[in-house]
């Protein structure tokens, strides 16, 4: 996962073989950068043939956007915007603090912790992620460097973890596992209380919703925003910025309105902060937003 530099346009990160990689964008040349008079006038004679910056083949050839032939994004202004919204860590002590958890078994888990100012201003503060599969591990492997007691290992050791609230997807708390004492069933959140990590039900599904508080209130001024997110939190923001409408093909679209619908893809940090944001919204945070 390649994350911001110092620098910018300059993306850095060590790959599973430990080699370093560098990307650069085209805004580290000051002639190309958007905020310069002479990148906006490059900008300009670039964009000739494209349908804006929105375009997907400008995306995909020009901002290293590999998906963007796959549905419009959901956040087109984050990279834009990252120095207001992907910010340096500060104290959070004395603020209120909730936390989301996205439990994967065949997937990464994600741990996501919020602040909330006295201003109601947010703050993603903490996030624990698990690493994902490498190319060079089998899905035995993968799952065998899991499981739910080194992911409650991992969020004792969160400086927040004291009474922390963490809401978490409700069917954890389905019956389905198999109790090591013969004493029946239990859920996977009875599996979490026995090491000490207790878990609160979340909302499932909210992704629409989330998306459009996010969207048309907390981020409406992206250069001025009520959320921001901690760079200790790099994989959120990596994900956030690849999250997409589920679109159909060109020639359905005719004659179909676009889908409400976000794809289910590189998600988990983004449902960790769903299932916190959610119930910040639901608590009575954010009076005047129907979020029903």
């Amino acid at each position: 996962m390649l994350t911001p530099t110092e620098f910018r346009g300059i993306q850095s990160a060590i790959s599973v073989e430990g080699v370093q990689v560098v990307r650069i964008h085209y805004s580290a040349d000051p002639a190309k950068d958007p905020d310069t008079e002479a990148g906006k006038i490059w900008i300009s004679k670039e964009l000739q043939g494209y349908r804006g910056m929105d375009d997907p083949r400008w995306r995909k050839e020009m901002e290293v956007d590999f998906d963007a032939h796959g549905g419009q994004l959901l956040f087109p202004y984050l990279l834009d915007n990252q120095n207001s919204l992907f910010v340096a860590p500060y104290s959070v002590e004395g603020l209120k603090l909730i936390a989301g958890l996205d439990y994967g078994t065949r997937n990464p888990s994600a741990f996501e912790v919020l602040s909330v100012d006295y201003d109601e201003k947010i703050n993603i503060a903490y996030e624990y992620y698990e690493a994902p599969k490498k190319a060079i591990e089998s899905d035995d492997e993968f799952r065998a460097r899991k499981g739910y007691k080194k992911l409650c290992a991992a969020i004792k050791a969160c400086p927040y973890f004291e009474g922390l609230t963490i809401y978490a997807d409700p069917s954890l708390w389905n019956k389905t596992q198999e109790s090591a004492d013969s004493k029946g069933l239990m859920s996977i959140a009875d599996l979490f209380q026995t090491e000490g990590v207790r878990l609160t039900p979340g909302q499932r599904g909210r992704d629409f919703a989330c998306y459009e508080h996010l969207d048309k209130q907390l981020w409406v001024d992206p250069t001025n925003p009520l959320l921001t997110i901690s760079k200790v939190c790099p994989w959120l923001w990596w994900e956030i910025q690849r999250l997409r409408f589920s679109d159909y093909g060109a020639a359905t679209q005719v004659n179909q309105n676009l889908q409400e619908k976000i794809v289910d893809r590189d998600n988990h940090a983004w449902d960790a902060l769903k299932y916190a944001l959610s119930s910040i919204i639901r608590v009575g945070f954010f009076v005047g937003c129907d979020m029903t």
